[in-house]
């Protein structure tokens, strides 16, 4: 299984044959999150299922640390009850996904200039304010 972490989403690629014993898993008993969200495209030839979510998507929990962002997901593969004699897997598996994600990295704004000036320049500036101040006793009119 291959989980492919991009800025705003998780690209995750499964195998159809999930536990590696020759049985193709079908595409419909695959579901990403708590959502339920179904595979964008199951790719018969290359036998595989992949998945597309955005990251607060399908039910998906971001968890915070100092230093990471991850979000948290779960593959789930429930099995359809066969009406064939031979039963391969009867039992379900929950297989959990992350992404994780630098929270202190270099971000650019290019379309946006910064507004402020210098603090040199706040303070020359703050020096040519007046301020004045009135005693009110409540006679004026």
């Amino acid at each position: 299984m291959q989980v492919q972490c991009e800025p705003h989403r998780m690209v995750v690629t499964v195998p159809r044959d999930l536990f590696g014993v020759g049985k193709l898993v079908d595409p419909t008993e695959l579901a990403l999150g708590a959502a339920a969200c179904p595979p964008v495209s199951p790719d018969t030839r290359a036998g595989v299922v992949v998945f597309e979510a955005g990251l607060h998507e399908c039910g998906s929990v971001v968890q915070m640390t100092p230093d990471l962002l991850i979000y948290q997901t779960n593959l789930f593969y429930r099995p359809l009850v066969a009406n064939h004699p031979v039963i391969v897997r009867s039992h379900g598996a929950t297989i959990r996904l992350e992404c994780r994600y630098p929270r202190r990295d270099n971000v650019t704004s290019k379309p946006v200039q910064p507004t402020w000036l210098p603090f040199g320049s706040t303070a020359l500036q703050e020096a040519k304010l007046g301020f004045s101040l009135r005693l009110m006793n409540g006679e004026e009119a």
